[in-house]
């Protein structure tokens, strides 16, 4: 497999799961997003990198407006956001 073909592959299946994967209700929960976001200890002077970050639902966490104040939240992701809806 060429590195131009298994990026696309990669890309292909990214495009296809990544609206289920982000929706599915364990992934999407609130107070799991909250734990995660109150057990990683950023504060106020730290950047929180979510690399890979899929839906974005991690760095949208700590983005929310009662953290936005006290972090810097950034992500990359390999893939065009959004993705096609396959």
């Amino acid at each position: 497999m060429t590195d131009s073909s298994h990026r696309d592959l990669i890309l292909d299946q990214f495009t296809r799961q990544a609206t289920p994967f982000s929706t599915a209700k364990t992934i999407a929960s609130e107070e799991a997003m909250r734990l995660l976001v109150d057990a990683c200890g950023a504060g106020p002077d730290d950047t929180v990198l979510d690399v890979a970050c899929g839906g974005g639902l991690v760095v949208c966490a700590f983005a929310a407006p009662r953290a936005s104040t006290s972090r810097r939240p950034c992500s990359i992701a390999p893939a065009p956001w959004p993705p096609k809806r396959a």
